[in-house]
């Protein structure tokens, strides 16, 4: 079966990767199959409040997607603004891997607290999923099958591994705050859907995450200090 590992990370933060060895063509599709997948089950229906404490909830409609190099089909939220913003950050890692051969994409979900000053607001993270990459080359056509079968197989056991966490253990998982408190657990920004609040980031071997929530706090730290 595909290798996966679970921990618990210090700051609560449920945390789930997942190993892949694959030629670069490969990493748009199976980043995307995991996120999209995650993101799945973790994107409400738009919430509408009528009072407080009282709300109703839409649908959340969806579609088959096959992928692009891999016979391998996912599920994805219809949502056409999420879908850009996500094919875009992982556009950016897959440009930072033609480079190297090792690295590693996560789909981080968080929460925002109020933070005493300087910090005037605090992310927290509770979950991250995260996609190990290493970059192999096929030697010759027989061997480049034996590769994408595998990696399709790896991709479903992906899933029903993603499928089952999701529904287990849920009580870290936020609850539908109040009105006030709405943005501080989803982006509503989005006219289809309200998922957690999420952020992407990437490491190339050794070298600093690129972007995500980490990388915000780190920025705003810098900017006190100056």
């Amino acid at each position: 079966r595909h290798r996966y590992r679970f921990v618990v990370q210090t700051m609560n933060a449920r945390s789930y990767s997942f190993d892949f060895t694959v030629e670069t063509s490969y990493i748009p599709d199976v980043t995307l199959s995991l996120f999209h997948t995650v993101l799945f089950h973790r994107t409400s229906g738009k919430i509408h409040f009528k009072r407080e404490g009282s709300y109703s909830v839409g649908t959340v409609g969806y579609e088959d997607i096959q992928c692009d190099r891999l016979r391998f089909t996912y599920v994805r939220c219809t949502c056409p603004a999420l879908e850009k913003e996500i094919r875009a950050q992982v556009n950016d890692f897959v440009d930072a891997m033609r480079t190297v051969t090792d690295g590693k994409i996560s789909l981080q979900f968080y929460e925002k607290k109020k933070s005493h000053w300087p910090f005037g607001e605090a992310t927290t993270p509770w979950e991250v999923w995260t996609a190990k990459i290493r970059v192999i080359q096929p030697r010759n056509d027989v061997e480049r099958e034996q590769v994408k079968a595998r990696v399709e197989r790896e991709l479903a056991d992906m899933v029903a591994t993603v499928t089952s966490a999701v529904n287990r253990g849920v009580d870290y998982v936020p609850k539908v705050p109040s009105e006030k408190e709405f943005s501080n657990v989803f982006d509503a920004h989005y006219r289809d859907v309200d998922p957690f609040l999420h952020a992407v980031s990437f490491q190339l071997g050794n070298e600093p995450v690129q972007s995500g929530v980490t990388g915000t706090l780190r920025k705003m730290i810098r900017e006190i200090a100056y």
